[in-house]
């Protein structure tokens, strides 16, 4: 893990693994995490998920953006499970915003997000950082 100040705005921390590479920025309001791999699968998001998740709690943030790019998109059933990790994380109030740099997912993600907003968590999925935003702040 490496971490450098970028122009005295905000912390940037990477974090590297064999599976991803995860690219964290310490924004004012919220945390923005970007990550990279060569292969989604369930496992993968759940432990890109857990270092998300951890380093909201470790800075106090309630509210994240993830983009994420993937080159493939995980079955339906193991994003419902990934989908069941995410809504035990946002049920203490927190948000989370998600975008995919691949457009072909979106219809995958929002049936995550219909099954996490049912289930009563703030949690929504984008094809671009401006919608996503837009609705996170």
């Amino acid at each position: 893990m490496t971490s450098k100040n970028t122009s005295g705005k905000f912390k940037i921390t990477y974090i590297t693994t064999n599976e991803f590479e995860i690219k964290f920025e310490e924004r004012e309001q919220y945390l923005y995490a970007f990550v990279k791999g060569s292969q989604d699968s369930k496992s993968v998001s759940i432990q890109f998920l857990e270092f998300v998740f951890s380093r909201m709690d470790e800075l106090k943030y309630d509210k994240a953006l993830i983009e994420e790019d993937f080159p493939n998109q995980i079955s339906i059933g193991d994003l419902y499970e990934v989908t069941e990790y995410i809504i035990k994380y946002l049920k203490g109030g927190k948000k989370l915003a998600h975008v995919d740099d691949q457009s072909a997912d979106l219809d995958l993600n929002q049936f995550a997000e219909t099954v996490a907003t049912n289930r009563g968590t703030l949690f929504k999925s984008f094809g671009d950082n401006k919608s996503a935003l837009n609705w996170l702040l």
